[in-house]
């Protein structure tokens, strides 16, 4: 992991270490535990990291890499994480307890479970600690460690979770109920229902309102932050999947039954989408393909009829996007909302404007795994699954590059924050940098198959992970790219018979 201000990373390992590195590689400090590292995080101020350990200990390090302290529980410790404020760490241990510690390394308090803990969390304000187990409760602790109160569940909790503005708190357990509890501690009403995807409750953006799904009964239910159900939507169908527009007004929903529903925050249905078959089971996942645009006014549906329809809030039929001769299973609207791109097993991509002229056909030679847009949303990157191949292209739907050389299929592809860089993992071992002509900038060479490409915030530093057990940092700043590459070709542009005059001084 990245430090807050992005410049040193740590990386955990099973060989019982925890290694610090700079942004040019070099390992700065090397933190030994006796067992596997299970846990790491770094203080908002980045000043301080701490280490979880399966040696039943954490410890707390500073950047030169000395140990500051050692906080010792009963049993391996699963997880650790800082208070808002960075100045209180929770760890929580399969000794059935949470441990409260300052920075010094002393215990401020121990919080007692009879069974095993699965989720700890602070308080937005970082004044009061949520715990979750596997005893049947969540309990609420102050920062003395006292218990401010037991929230009773009849099952296992898995999860616990504050509302964005800290005023409401939501459980889950295994006795198939959510619940909703105000800070003041009383339970405002259970739910019944699932939370959805992951056991987790599903709020809107702006907090005031929850969302609860029930398959067996085939309804979602709208809540309010004092418990009261705002709308009970009734399908026809089993409820598989809900989601907020952006602006948190609308919410759609999918069933199995191949129906889409839009609903305003009172539970009115805005709109049935007759569109048939929102589910493709692709390798063994059902992808559901309902899609807002980031004004939230917009809504694409997929369907196995090969087409994709835009709507308004009303439900009004907007266009039809038709062109696929298999079943769409990606759906992307570029960051200004004016361009749709779609993804198929047909082997194609198609770039779309909302009055549902195609713009382009984007063709691969197997089935379209992902669309995506650059962050200014002027270029967009395709990737099929087996021709090896990245595309690159213009809104016009002109390609601007093939990204060409991997000897395996693509797995990852990235674009740099300022969207002039792409990098690409394969599985033939490498990571590859191109830029927007689809020059090939750097080939990094790992001795396994590439799964993770990732860019620093600030776009310096790219991090690249391997299926060989190794993390590494490359440097990425202009100049250093630029210092290499014409260091391999210097060379090469000077005395190649092929090389055009006018690019022979690229590197003077």
């Amino acid at each position: 992991i990245f430090s807050p201000d992005g410049q040193t990373i740590a990386t955990a390992s099973q060989d019982n270490t925890v290694r610090l590195w700079n942004l040019q590689g070099k390992e700065l400090a090397k933190l030994q535990h006796s067992s596997s590292v299970s846990s790491v995080s770094f203080s908002p101020d980045g000043k301080t990291i701490a280490t979880a350990s399966e040696d039943n200990t954490v410890r707390l390090w500073n950047l030169q890499g000395e140990e500051l302290a050692q906080l010792q529980h009963s049993n391996w410790v699963s997880s650790v994480s800082f208070s808002p404020d960075g100045q209180t760490i929770a760890t929580d241990s399969q000794d059935n307890t949470v441990r409260l510690w300052n920075l010094q390394g002393e215990e401020l308090a121990k919080l007692q479970h009879f069974g095993s803990v699965s989720s700890v969390i602070f308080s937005p304000d970082g004044q009061t600690i949520a715990t979750a187990s596997q005893d049947n409760t969540v309990r609420l602790w102050n920062l003395q460690g006292e218990e401010v109160a037991k929230l009773q569940h009849s099952g296992s909790v898995s999860s616990v979770s504050f509302s964005p503005d800290g005023q409401t708190i939501a459980t889950a357990s295994d006795d198939n109920t959510a619940r909703l509890w105000n800070v003041h501690i009383q339970e405002v009403r259970k739910l019944k229902g699932d939370f959805g995807d992951g056991n987790r409750g599903s709020f809107s953006p702006d907090g005031k309102t929850f969302i609860t799904i029930n398959c067996e009964e085939k309804t979602a239910c709208l809540w309010n932050l004092q418990g009261e159900e705002l709308a009970k939507l009734k399908h026809s169908g089993s409820v598989i999947s809900v989601s907020f527009s952006p602006d948190g007004q609308t919410v759609a929903t999918a069933t199995f039954n191949d129906t889409a529903h839009l609903w305003n925050l009172q539970g009115k249905e805005l709109a049935k989408l007759p569109h048939s078959g929102y589910l493709t089971l692709h390798r063994g996942n059902w992808i559901t393909r309902v899609s807002f645009s980031p004004d939230s006014k917009t809504v694409a549906t997929a369907s196995e009829d090969n087409t994709v329809r835009l709507w308004n809030l009303q439900g009004k039929e907007l266009t039809k996007l038709q062109g696929h001769s298999e079943p769409v299973t990606q759906i992307s609207f570029s960051p200004d909302g004016q361009t749709v791109a779609t993804g198929s097993l047909d082997n194609t991509a198609h770039l779309w404007n909302l009055q549902g002229k195609e713009l382009a056909k984007l063709q691969h030679s197997d089935l379209v795994d992902s669309v995506s847009f650059s962050p200014d949303g002027k270029t967009i990157a395709t990737t099929a699954s087996y021709d090896k191949t990245a595309h690159l292209w213009n809104l016009q739907g002109k390609e601007l590059a093939k990204l060409q050389g991997h000897s395996e299929p693509v797995t990852k592809i990235s674009f740099s924050p300022d969207g002039k860089t792409v990098a690409t993992g394969s599985g033939d071992n490498t990571v590859r940098l191109w830029n927007l002509q689809g020059k090939e900038l750097a080939k990094i060479q790992h001795s396994s198959w590439v799964n993770s490409v990732s860019f620093s915030p600030d776009g310096q530093t790219l991090a690249t992970a391997s299926g060989d057990n190794t993390t590494l940092l490359w440097e990425l700043g202009l100049d250093s790219l630029l210092t290499r590459a014409c260091a391999g070709l210097k060379d090469y542009l000077q005395f190649n018979p092929n090389v055009a005059d006018e690019d022979r001084r690229l590197c003077d």
